[in-house]
């Protein structure tokens, strides 16, 4: 049996940042907009605007880890993943920091063909599979075995680390967040935030939002098991947090620590619209999806302002991905262009 740490330490979180200095953006953490004050529907809230993140989610946090993890003959060999993309287009970011990684392999599901073409534009061999993303899995699998490619798990220990890491940046800025809401795709991400939260020295309550119908993760915390829904062809706005099931290593952390709520697609279209409209964030229906929940469902808040997690957002071109970093910058002795 698989011994499961109960969350992810605090000394990890800050190992964590410290191998992330010069790599992401600290972003910025968004109070309520004075045109969106006095609306009762609308409570006090901070939004964390990782949707600004290089890659436009959070997920190049957990990939640099991942990456980070690897010794020399695995970078050579290269790495394959399953993604639905946000974990793909970071790990082609974070691509910069390892000229000796050889090559990235992603499976992809095969109702994405725009964004095959950018991933392969950006050097990435591209397999679009149709089937469940434990299918898709299963297959990135079997390509790592016969290449000898290193397989990267989106939902590892790195993954949650990084996850961790942009919960401790909300909580450092605003220690007195009474709860931080967050979209639940594999449940990654909201491990990630229940470590962060563990370590704060007053209570911080961790809600997730499903989109309905995108996802198991409501289902599992409800029933107290881990619930599979065998769907080839996830619908939906938010269709990209859709895993099929809730990853068995995020689970064990955040299965009795956190509330779970679901919300529609026209809250999610709704909240892609306050969003722009108040905060001028381009978000994602996957970026908006607690930002829906914190508007669907004002009376299950606590008392005190609360964080909201927008990640995702959308990506015009490989050039967004391609452009130096400061770190790379500084190592090349070289301007950062403007």
């Amino acid at each position: 049996m698989i011994d499961y740490d109960p969350v992810i330490m605090s000394s990890d979180i800050t190992s964590a940042q410290m191998s992330l200095e010069g790599v992401i953006t600290q972003t910025p953490l968004l109070p309520t907009p004075l045109s969106a004050r006095g609306d009762s529907q609308v409570p006090p809230h901070y939004v964390k605007a990782e949707c600004l993140q290089a890659a436009g989610s959070h997920t190049v946090r957990g990939a640099f880890l991942a990456l980070d993890e690897l010794d020399p003959p695995d970078l050579r060999r290269g790495v394959v993943v399953s993604s639905t993309g946000p974990y793909a287009l970071a790990l082609m970011y974070a691509w910069r920091y390892w000229p000796t990684l050889r090559h990235i392999t992603v499976v992809l599901p095969a109702g994405k063909p725009t964004l095959a073409k950018l991933l392969s534009d950006l050097g990435a061999q591209v397999h679009l599979h149709e089937g469940t993303s434990r299918s898709r899995a299963r297959a990135a699998e079997r390509i790592a075995q016969e290449s000898g490619q290193t397989l990267l798990l989106t939902t590892g220990r790195a993954a949650v680390c990084g996850a961790a890491t942009v919960a401790r940046e909300m909580l450092c800025e605003q220690p007195t967040l009474a709860a931080i809401l967050a979209p639940v795709g594999s449940g990654a991400l909201l491990a990630g935030i229940v470590s962060a939260a563990a370590a704060h020295p007053t209570p911080v309550r961790v809600i997730g939002a499903e989109p309905l119908g995108a996802g198991t993760c409501y289902s599992s915390h409800q029933t107290g098991t881990r619930v599979l829904v065998r769907t080839s062809s996830p619908t939906g706005l938010a269709a990209d947090l859709d895993h099929g099931a809730p990853a068995r290593y995020p689970w064990h952390i955040w299965r009795d620590r956190v509330d779970m709520v679901q919300v529609t697609d026209a809250a999610i279209s709704a909240a892609m619209d306050y969003l722009l409209c108040h905060h001028h964030l381009g978000a994602s229906a996957a970026g908006a999806t607690a930002m829906a929940a914190a508007l669907a469902f004002p009376g299950r808040l606590p008392d005190g302002p609360v964080g909201v997690l927008c990640s995702g957002g959308p990506l015009a071109s490989a050039s967004h991905l391609s452009a130096p970093s400061s770190r790379a910058c500084a190592w090349a002795d070289l301007p950062l262009a403007a």
